[in-house]
Order: C-alpha cells, then sequence, then structure tokens
C-alpha cells in the first residue's frame, strides 16, 4: 500500500464499533495501517471473537479469520462495523487424541495412531492401501501429509461389501478369486460390473459386464423376508435409496433394512416379539381393560375381527392374533336389552315366574322396586340402610 496514514471521517456508527458506545457524534481520526489492525481485532473481540488474525488489510475492509463458538470463520470486516462474506474454514481450539482419531476416521483413514506434540498432532493411518504420515495442527487440521508405506492389513467380506456401498455399488456378490484378491459381481445404477480388488480393498480392475435387474417392489418385501424367516413383516419405509421393515424372527423384533435389489444389508435387534394369543386370551384383556358385549366375529388372515361396548358405544375392533391394534370403527350407541328380552331368555332356560328388580338409595333408605315385563315400576320397599 502506497499510503503510510490515512484521514477519514467515520461516522457514530464506526464510533460505536470501536469504543462501544452509540453517541452520534462525528469524529475524524488520523491512524496507521497498525492502528487500523488494532481497531478491528477491537471490534471483533467486542462482537465475542478471538484467535483473530488479520490476513489482509485493504483501505476499508479487512480479511479476517477468527473463532467464536469453538468455530474457525473466514470473513471481511468493513470499516462500517459490517461482516461479510462469513463462512466455516474448521475448528478453534485445541482438541484431544481421540478427537483426531475420530476425525481421521471419518475422514476414511484405517489403523490409526496419533501422537501428542508441542504443536499440534502426528498421526500414522491407511487409506486406499498407503500407509500415510500426518502432520496436524492443535485444532486437528491435517497441514503435511505424506505416504510412508502400503497397509498390509487384509480386510475381510463384510468390509470390502461395506467399502463398495460406500461408492454407491449394490447387489454385491463375491466370486470364487485367488487367495490375494476378491472378484465381487455388483451394480451402480443398471450398470453391472466385475471389479477385482486386492486384499486392502484398492480396485484393481472395473469391468462393465452386463445390465443389472431392476429393483424390487416393497410390496415384495413381505415374502422376501418370509423366505428368510421373519413373521409378521410390516414395511416402514418404502422410499429409495433403501428400504425398511420390522418383522419377527426367533422371538426377536428386529428393524431389517434392504437395499432396492431386496438384499439385506442391515438389521437392528429392537426387542421382544409377543406370542400369538388365542380366543379367550384376547376377550380376557379386552374384558380387564373394560370392554362390555365381548363378540369375536371373525378370525382371519391372522387377524382377530372383534365386536364390543365401551362406554356405551358399540365398536367394531380388528387386531392381530398377537394383540397388534389395526383399526376401529364406532357403530353407534349400545342399547339395554328390554326386560321383556331378558325375561323370555331366562324362560328358555328353564326359569320360570322370574322377577325383576331395580335396588337404589333414597336418602339414607336403600329401596328396592319390582319391574314387569313392560318395565314399568312396581311399588317399592325398603330393605335396609345406605
Amino acid at each position: 500500500m502506497a499510503f503510510r496514514s490515512v484521514r477519514i471521517a467515520l461516522l457514530a456508527f464506526f464510533m460505536a464499533v470501536h469504543a462501544g458506545t452509540a453517541t452520534p457524534v462525528a469524529a475524524q481520526i488520523k491512524f496507521e495501517f497498525g492502528d487500523f489492525d488494532k481497531i478491528v481485532v477491537a471490534a471483533l473481540q467486542a462482537r465475542g471473537f478471538s484467535e483473530i488474525t488479520i490476513v489482509a488489510n485493504e483501505l476499508f475492509q479487512a480479511r479476517v479469520e477468527a473463532c467464536k463458538d469453538s468455530v474457525r470463520y473466514r470473513f471481511n470486516w468493513r470499516i462500517d462495523g459490517n461482516i461479510s462474506d462469513m463462512r466455516k474454514i474448521g475448528t478453534c481450539g485445541a482438541i484431544t487424541v481421540e478427537q483426531v482419531r475420530q476425525l481421521l476416521i471419518e475422514a476414511g483413514y484405517g489403523e490409526i495412531e496419533v501422537f501428542d506434540r508441542d504443536d499440534g498432532f502426528v498421526a500414522f493411518a491407511c487409506r486406499n492401501g498407503d500407509r500415510m504420515r500426518l502432520i496436524m495442527r492443535a485444532d486437528g487440521k491435517i497441514t503435511h501429509a505424506k505416504k510412508v508405506g502400503q497397509c498390509q492389513s487384509d480386510l475381510s467380506r463384510g468390509e470390502i461389501a461395506a467399502l463398495l456401498r460406500k461408492q454407491g455399488f449394490e447387489a454385491i456378490d463375491f466370486q470364487p478369486s485367488e487367495p490375494r484378491e476378491f472378484i465381487v459381481h455388483a451394480c451402480l445404477g443398471r450398470a453391472k460390473f466385475e471389479i477385482v480388488l486386492d486384499r486392502q480393498g484398492n480396485i484393481r480392475r472395473e469391468v462393465r459386464i452386463g445390465v443389472c435387474e431392476p429393483g424390487i417392489d416393497p410390496a415384495e418385501i413381505p415374502a422376501i423376508l418370509a423366505k428368510r424367516g421373519f413373521t409378521r413383516v410390516e414395511v416402514i419405509d418404502d422410499q429409495l435409496p433403501d428400504y425398511v421393515a420390522v418383522g419377527c424372527k426367533d422371538g426377536n423384533r428386529v428393524e431389517v433394512t434392504l437395499n432396492r435389489f431386496g438384499v439385506i444389508v442391515k438389521t437392528q435387534r429392537l426387542g421382544r416379539c409377543a406370542r400369538r394369543l388365542s380366543e379367550a386370551e384376547i376377550t380376557r384383556i379386552l374384558d380387564g381393560r373394560g370392554f362390555q358385549r365381548i363378540m369375536i366375529v371373525e378370525v382371519r388372515n391372522e387377524r382377530y375381527t372383534i365386536d364390543a361396548c365401551y362406554k356405551r358405544r358399540s365398536l367394531r375392533m380388528v387386531f392381530t392374533v398377537y394383540g397388534d391394534f389395526i383399526s376401529e370403527n364406532d357403530r353407534g350407541a349400545c342399547l339395554s336389552r328390554r326386560v321383556s328380552e331378558i325375561l323370555e331368555e331366562l324362560e328358555r332356560q328353564d326359569v320360570n315366574d322370574a322377577q325383576i328388580y331395580v335396588e337404589g338409595c333414597r336418602g339414607n333408605r336403600r329401596l328396592r322396586y319390582p319391574l314387569d315385563e313392560l318395565g314399568d315400576r312396581g311399588e317399592g320397599e325398603r330393605i335396609g340402610k345406605c
């Protein structure tokens, strides 16, 4: 910059940024560029920034890197106090060896060794078959990487499959191969490839060999899982990239993730599966929960259709034979039977000269009233105290 000093009239809002006051007084300040840096640092510190580095300054703005809330940002600070073009560029402050290890795992490294040193870390790790020496700052940013050899550990078939899935391959099928390599047939979109990898997972050859069959219909998932020993299968996510279903196997409730070809790529146990309930058991459960007039209408397709009354409402309910609720339909009010119907039923059961009574309290007296077949009340009698 050709100028050694600059005389600029600044408005009160600039003074507010620098001095922390909003007094509307115009000022005229003469400062060197070193003073300008101090103004920038003071203004940003007032806003909660730390570890402030001025990368470059111009006449009316400075390019700055600074930390706030453990995040490092790069942005332009203008002389009027406004910040523009802010973006995250990393983390702030020193991190632990374990955090460095986690950062390297997320970056795709394996077989990681991390050593602490005064100005940061040095790590040795493997990626793509190469053993790398990594110099890292205290905040975990890699400043230098150098190949120092080959990684010799062999990957398992599961690790190879996971590696290929990360690259977008599906329907992974291992073929017979030599001891020091893997030969895999896999799909990428509709294209089918033969892939040859070494035991460290490096792809040595990739050749297109045909077209893959279209993916499954989600409606096929219950049948696919049934062949693998699952029952009570329910598809809970029928959208790609992966399908998700839950089902029972060996008494366990399991979440199953399948790719678009119906291949299981992940399973997770959710708990135990309930056993099958008999008609008597589900009737007893509903009775214990306050349902009345319980009648099993139909048992079909592993489901119970049941009519019952609950709080004077007539309901038709559907459950699985395992007690899982499926649906409910309110069919209106539950009507009481007429007195004549009750008496006729008793006569069919060889109960003769039956009499129906109603008991209740009036004051502290307990009374009993007979009802005739039309439901009309007869003369009451006192039978005790309430």
